[in-house]
This record gives C-alpha cells, structure tokens and sequence, in this order.
C-alpha cells in the first residue's frame, strides 16, 4: 500500500489524516506492508511513536490472552471432573 501526501494541502492535517488512514489499514489488516510519505521532519517520530505504541499493545494483548487461556485450563482442571480434553 502507498500512502502519498498531497503536497498543496496544509501539512499538519494531511499528516495527521495519513497517519490516521495507516493506523485504520494496520488495525484491519496488521501483516500489510504500507509506504507513507509525510511533509514534515516532527511527524516521522510521532508516526514511529505510534507504531511503537500499537506494536506493545498488541504484545501486551497476547500477553493477557495467553495468561487468560492459561487460568481458564488451570481451572478447568482443578474444578472439572478430570475426564473431558478442557479447553
């Protein structure tokens, strides 16, 4: 995917309105590769200060659904009956 900005637009909005479209397309398909040109040298690092955000939220994510999986058979096993597969 190639983002262009659209140079004759105010900077800061089309910007912020690129960075908003990258975060919408990795939300719906996070594996995509995606090329975003951006006007201004400040907004690079607030793009990669988002990308670092959205990258630990999404460890932290399978941090918690792991740890979730892992009590749910922990309980399983000491309150189920013992003779069904559990999770």
């Amino acid at each position: 995917m190639l983002i262009l900005a659209n140079s004759r637009a105010d900077d800061e909005e089309e910007d912020a309105g690129n960075i908003m479209r990258v975060t919408a397309l990795k939300n719906l398909s996070p594996d995509i590769r995606i090329i975003l040109q951006l006007l201004q040298h400040d907004n690079k690092v607030l793009y990669y200060r988002r990308a670092l955000s959205y990258a630990r939220c999404r460890i932290l994510n399978a941090y918690y659904f792991t740890y979730l999986l892992f009590n749910l058979r922990l309980l399983d096993c000491l309150h189920g009956d013992g003779t069904g597969p559990g999770l």
